[in-house]
């Protein structure tokens, strides 16, 4: 017995149309966006230039001063979760420049982790939060952003992850770098 043709199209239409809303929608979601223009890169001994001046300096500028976070460990930390691009959203469902879960993100305020001003206030508070949990160290505080500070307690220090001490080796050499960058920066023109 042979299927009518348009039964048979109307079948492969109903498996195919699910297939292509599912990976557009994927695309949606997972779209990066080119919103850091690296108009100026710093080079140290390491050779990786890092992006200096983005459109959202003042941004963390302000929020840094606000609740009293290093600029430089600010922007070291986006330039290592997202490379300063606002739309990208890890594997894990963090959002956003500085990669904010999404509990942490309506923790601090946050209902759109997308948009940079929400990002940027939930995840340098976060940050904050963080340093004020162990003692003021950047390395501690960077630990607990990238694995949670329960494994930070639970190991006394950066826990032993390969993962975890690659990241902090990481975001405290941007940050180095970062502070090299903004000594060596023209003072503002009045």
């Amino acid at each position: 017995m042979e299927i009518p043709r348009h039964r048979a199209l109307r079948s492969m239409a109903i498996v195919a149309v699910p297939l292509l809303v599912t990976a557009a929608l994927a695309f949606g979601y997972h779209r990066t966006e080119r919103l850091a223009t690296p108009t100026a890169a710093v080079e140290t001994s390491d050779t990786t230039p890092i992006v200096t001046r983005t459109r959202y300096d003042e941004m963390i500028r302000s929020y840094a001063e606000r609740y009293g976070v290093d600029a430089a460990l600010v922007k070291a930390v986006i330039y290592a979760e997202s490379g300063f691009h606002a739309r990208v959203r890890s594997r894990c469902g963090a959002r956003g420049l500085m990669q904010v879960m999404p509990r942490t993100g309506r923790a601090y305020g946050a209902r759109n982790l997308y948009d940079p001003r929400q990002n940027l206030r939930a995840g340098i508070r976060h940050l904050r939060h963080l340093l004020d949990s162990h003692d003021n160290d950047p390395a501690l505080a960077v630990a607990a952003y990238n694995a949670g500070a329960g494994a930070v307690k639970a190991y006394g220090g950066v826990p032993p992850f390969a993962e975890t001490r690659g990241y902090v080796a990481k975001v405290l050499r941007f940050q180095r770098r970062y502070q090299t960058a903004a000594a060596q920066a023209p003072a503002p023109r009045s």
